[in-house]
């Protein structure tokens, strides 16, 4: 028998941390800063942040997941047109 079932994937992982780097400060700015990468979707999304690693991390894994709750709720994309244009 073969299997025929797709994996689909869950709502739950569809965007995920890829990674969290420590990168060079921006110029005026102090601190650690951590640049990170989140998978999924059209594109990575990136972003950079001061902290410690594992602070970024867990703000990168929170945007994840509200990024995961958003597609899972069924609404639009945020890019898409809300109304006709007359």
């Amino acid at each position: 028998m073969v299997d025929s079932t797709l994996k689909v994937e869950s709502a739950e992982d569809y965007y995920r941390v890829a990674q969290v780097e420590k990168m060079p400060s921006p110029e005026g700015s102090k601190g650690n800063w951590f640049q990170y990468v989140i998978e999924g979707g059209y594109a990575p999304v990136t972003g950079a942040k001061p902290g410690t690693q594992k602070q970024v991390s867990a703000y990168a894994r929170q945007l994840a997941d509200e990024l995961n709750a958003r597609r899972s709720s069924g609404g639009s994309s945020p890019s898409a047109p809300r109304g006709r244009k007359n």
